[in-house]
């Protein structure tokens, strides 16, 4: 097995703001999460997925997660996918600002999210801190209807 890359190794986070991604349960500081590249793992959880990763049996998810509930249990489980889906976008709001820090064009970000440098650019733009002048990644392309 080949050595991981101690950069894309889960990490333990602060547990301010941060959520399962797969049971939706808020951590807490008696509760943490670990996580890598937008997804969080509580520990239950980690020992769940340890347990069938090792048992060899191939559950259907989907059937798992909805198996037997009610209404009411699904409809609850709505606002907890809805916050992990945020926490993602969070994630990926912060890599795009990385890249823009890095001196990566608008253009090279579209195109590695397959969307137009100007879609990359609406969606993110407004939502990043302005880098100031001179800084890599600082140069402002102009934006032009496509």
């Amino acid at each position: 097995m080949e050595p991981v890359d101690r950069r894309e190794r889960p990490v333990l986070l602060d547990p301010e703001g941060k959520v399962c991604s797969f049971c939706g349960r808020t951590a807490s500081a008696d509760d943490r999460v670990v996580g890598g590249f937008g997804v969080l793992c509580c520990a239950e959880c980690v020992e769940t997925a340890h347990l069938l990763v090792t048992s060899g049996e191939v559950p259907d998810l989907v059937d798992v997660a909805w198996k037997d509930r009610s209404e009411a249990e699904i409809l609850e489980a709505l606002p907890r996918i809805v916050a992990a889906s945020r926490q993602v976008e969070r994630f990926l709001f912060t890599w795009v600002a990385v890249a823009r820090e890095s001196g990566i064009s608008w253009a090279h970000i579209g195109r590695t999210l397959g969307v137009t440098r100007q879609a990359a650019w609406e969606r993110f733009a407004k939502r990043l801190p302005d880098l100031p002048a001179g800084a890599e990644g600082s140069e402002r392309e102009e934006v032009t209807e496509q």
